[in-house]
């Protein structure tokens, strides 16, 4: 008998560590051998990884994944719960769910709280933590996010690919973050705050010459710096992630081999 295909909540489950043995085992070694879960498992735990390590520590408001969902056509739109004056939201009926694509479900929040920093490293096979519930709750919502964002880019992906084809200009980087810009004010990039298990960490995109190295130096106030990383430009872009300062620095600089200072931003 043909071994059923796991929905692709069961499969979220698995890439954020979530899922118990003996399921999690079982699960492991139908999609190292499954021609169609396998891709689809590794596209999520990879998505996951980048996601989660950038993502803001804010705690989504209540009813957020399913009101991406509704308005991507993927759930019937639901009501989002009322807050009241002291921030918290009104109860909704304990255990509903929201019906999304695959047989996936949404889970009910029942208030917003602060969320505590991220963990660091790899979400994906055999990572298994135990976290507060606002915590997994920020999780699942910004991994359903990323889902959401993954289904829109394989729409847009013939597009994409057809700009790449066609030698279209290379598209503008992220516009989150503070601007990384070279002596002569061009743009080539962002740098912005995460956070990881270990505390704040700085995410640096940038866009230039591919085979490039540049070395990251943090210049502080009283003009002391240290260098947290060196990177070779891959394909015109890049994204690092560097553990934030333990004193605050003022600026931050990309180095060239030469010495001089290719691009910087400020902090």
């Amino acid at each position: 008998m043909t071994e059923p295909h796991p929905d692709a909540d069961v499969l979220l489950d698995l890439a954020l560590g979530d899922l118990p043995e003996p399921d999690r085992g079982r699960l492991m070694r139908h999609v190292r051998t499954c021609e169609r879960c396998g891709p689809e498992y590794a596209d999520m735990a990879a998505g996951l990884d980048h996601v989660l390590v950038a993502a803001p520590r804010a705690e989504p408001s209540p009813g957020f994944d399913r009101a991406v969902l509704a308005a991507m056509g993927m759930a019937a739109p639901l009501a989002v719960p009322a807050v009241g004056h002291d921030g918290v939201a009104a109860p909704t009926a304990h255990g509903a769910t929201a019906h999304t694509a695959h047989g996936a479900t949404a889970p009910t929040v029942h208030g917003a709280s602060a969320a505590p920093p991220h963990r660091r490293g790899s979400v994906g096979p055999g990572r298994h933590t135990t976290t507060s519930a606002p915590r997994d709750r920020r999780r699942r919502a910004v991994a359903l996010t990323a889902a959401v964002a993954a289904a829109v880019g394989a729409f847009l992906g013939a597009i994409v690919t057809a700009g790449v084809l066609g030698h279209e200009p290379a598209s503008e980087v992220s516009a989150v973050g503070t601007a990384v810009t070279t002596a002569d004010g061009t743009r080539v990039g962002t740098v912005s705050t995460g956070y990881a298990e270990e505390g704040e960490v700085l995410v640096v995109e940038v866009a230039g010459r591919a085979g490039a190295v540049y070395a990251c130096r943090l210049v502080h106030a009283d003009g002391t710096s240290e260098v947290v990383g060196e990177w070779t430009l891959a394909e015109d872009a890049a994204t690092w992630v560097v553990p934030a300062p333990a004193v605050a620095a003022d600026r931050l600089e990309l180095v060239g081999q030469s010495g001089g200072v290719w691009a910087s931003a400020p902090l």
